[in-house]
């Protein structure tokens, strides 16, 4: 029978296509090869040096302090003698209570009038200092006419900058000698007068407040601050920070209008905060920490973990105790801190530069040019960096491969 022709033309296109699929297949095989080996396996390195890392944590907190506020029994208007933040003794003046409104607005206007004599009577005593200058000017004056006469060169420039020259001198010799020294002795005496007018009028002179105890005066009360007190540190729990937060929320650290005060000891506060329980694993109390206060100072404070809670759904209470000084610790409710639970020094790597070979840690450097793993001591770690022991395998400035698939031992990368 004969065979036809069409059906082998068919059975002949169709390994011819299966033969070019292979080709194709083998051709990107060989490609995508080449590309990892130029792409992928680039070698990196980078080199091994002294560094740190901290071990810390960004926490937001409030201020516990061991305080008294003070709330006067005599009702009326409440005036500061004590500078905010002053430290005062126990027994000290620190406030003057007044009656009435009047009372308090007159004793303010006599203070403002004697504030101006001081300020006036300080000016013309310097006046009086340099009262012999005026002489010194007039002396310069004439020197300056007798040295244009002598000179030959009279043009109008040089008169024109003779009188420069003498104008100056003249507006010297006023501001120094007193052209306006008669102003101020009719407003010295006018102020005198008033000063007589007001105590004449019988101000009354406060009933006197005097400090319960020795510490820093604030005249500065906010409404949370009798929720933060230092006794209530070691009984806090983390449900407590819920009750905090509404009272800081609702305008609990807007300062308050009545007529109170706080003192303020001023060696010892705390810093509390709620954390995950895994942050305080390995941390016991009496551990030594470091403060920083990012939105104050770029210092590290000292601290001691003063207090932890017990675990309540995840969380616990960390309480830092501190005596070291901080601007506005002792007037702020809240604040942001850094808390710094170890530091770690040695030798810095990149963590991705980290293998395991035969179940051991360490890294790939290149010595003499060849390559060579080492084992790591590692001391800490993060997702970007690593410190390692100073004293192991690893030495300062070896160079250290951060990116090769395929490294072994006794590679050439000469």
């Amino acid at each position: 029978m004969p065979k036809n022709p069409h059906k082998d033309k068919r059975k002949s296109k169709k390994r011819g296509l299966l033969v070019k699929l292979a080709i194709a297949f083998v051709l990107a095989f060989i490609m995508v090869n080449v590309f990892r080996m130029f792409f992928d396996d680039q070698l990196e390195t980078t080199v091994a040096v002294s560094g740190s890392i901290e071990d810390s944590l960004e926490a937001e907190g409030y201020i516990f302090k061991d305080m008294q506020i003070v709330e006067p029994q005599t009702s009326g208007y409440l005036e500061s003698v004590a500078g905010e933040g002053e430290k005062v003794a126990m027994g000290e003046t620190v406030a003057f209570i007044y009656q009435s409104e009047g009372d308090y607005a007159q004793k303010k206007a006599l203070q403002d009038v004697e504030k101006q004599i001081a300020e006036l009577e300080n000016e013309s005593v310097k006046k009086e200092t340099y009262a012999s200058d005026t002489a010194r000017i007039e002396q310069s004056i004439l020197q300056e006419v007798r040295n244009f006469n002598d000179k030959a060169d009279r043009s109008p420039v040089a008169l024109a900058a003779l009188k420069e020259d003498i104008d100056k001198l003249i507006t010297k010799k006023m501001a120094v000698g007193g052209g306006i020294a008669d102003a101020q002795a009719n407003q010295l005496d006018e102020l005198y007068a008033k000063r007589e007018e007001l105590s004449a009028s019988g101000i009354s002179q406060g009933t006197p407040i005097t400090s319960p105890k020795a510490g820093l005066y604030s005249a500065r009360v906010m409404p949370i601050e009798s929720e933060l007190s230092s006794d209530k540190v070691d009984s806090l729990v983390p449900s407590d920070f819920d009750k905090l937060d509404e009272l800081y929320e609702n305008g609990g650290a807007e300062a308050s209008n009545e007529n109170i005060f706080k003192i303020v000891n001023d060696f010892k506060w705390y810093f509390v905060t709620v954390v995950n329980e895994n942050v305080v694993q390995d941390i016991k109390v009496g551990k030594s920490v470091g403060l920083r206060f990012f939105d104050v100072t770029d210092r590290t404070i000292d601290g001691n973990i003063e207090y932890i809670s017990g675990v309540d759904n995840g969380k616990c209470v960390v309480a830092v105790s501190s005596e070291g000084y901080v601007d506005s610790v002792y007037s702020t409710p809240r604040a942001s801190v850094e808390i710094v639970f170890n530091t770690y020094s040695g030798i810095k790597i990149p963590t991705e530069s980290i293998r395991v070979v035969d179940g051991v840690r360490g890294v790939y450097v290149i010595r003499n040019g060849y390559t060579k793993f080492v084992e790591a001591d590692i001391l800490y770690n993060d997702k970007e960096q690593t410190i390692v022991k100073s004293d192991g395998q690893l030495s300062m400035y070896d160079v250290v491969v951060t990116k090769y698939a395929n490294i072994r031992d006794g590679m050439s990368v000469r």
